[in-house]
């Protein structure tokens, strides 16, 4: 929810994520502790309360999970299997329990999830996936994030133009 490069309140991002739900899948909380002033467990929960309820009612589901961004010292006292009727990807037995790969900063950062797949020592795996990350061609993460910044910055304009445009507004710089 806190993310700086995306927003679920732009129609495009909810419409991409609703599109993703239809497909028949479920929607987790991604929860980056570090946006707030968490000392305790009180005040971890009222964040994480917050931020549950908002993306529960933008994509008009139940969520029934939530990860840790940037996992950190903070978050590993948080190992509950469950809070607030959420499953923590990040609680002790499924660290135990379940293999994990991810291809933050766009690239498999522990093990490429080939190599996990064809060793199949995992009966159990989550797999974290950034969709800006997988492209029709081999592209290094830098200029994948500049790909996606000089979308967002091109939908930007045009919405600026088709705005203007459909109040019948002087384009000034056009």
């Amino acid at each position: 929810m806190t993310s700086s490069f995306y927003s679920l309140f732009e129609v495009g991002t909810r419409e991409k994520a609703l599109q993703i739900l239809d497909l028949g899948h479920d929607a987790a909380l991604h929860f980056d502790i570090t946006a707030y002033d968490v000392q305790n467990e009180e005040s971890f929960l009222n964040k994480l309360r917050f931020e549950k309820d908002i993306l529960s009612n933008l994509l008009g589901v139940e969520i029934k999970g939530f990860s840790f961004h940037i996992p950190n010292e903070i978050t590993k006292s948080f190992d509950a299997n469950d809070y607030l009727g959420m499953v923590n990807f990040y609680s002790k037995t499924m660290q135990a329990e379940v293999g994990y790969v991810s291809d933050s900063n766009g690239y498999w950062r522990h093990e490429r999830i080939v190599d996990v797949l064809k060793s199949r020592k995992h009966s159990k795996l989550q797999v974290l996936t950034h969709p800006c990350n997988w492209t029709e061609t081999a592209m290094s993460p830098r200029d994948r994030i500049l790909r996606c910044i000089n979308g967002r910055a091109g939908f930007q304009q045009k919405y600026y133009d088709d705005l203007l445009a459909s109040h019948g507004r002087e384009n000034v710089g056009l």
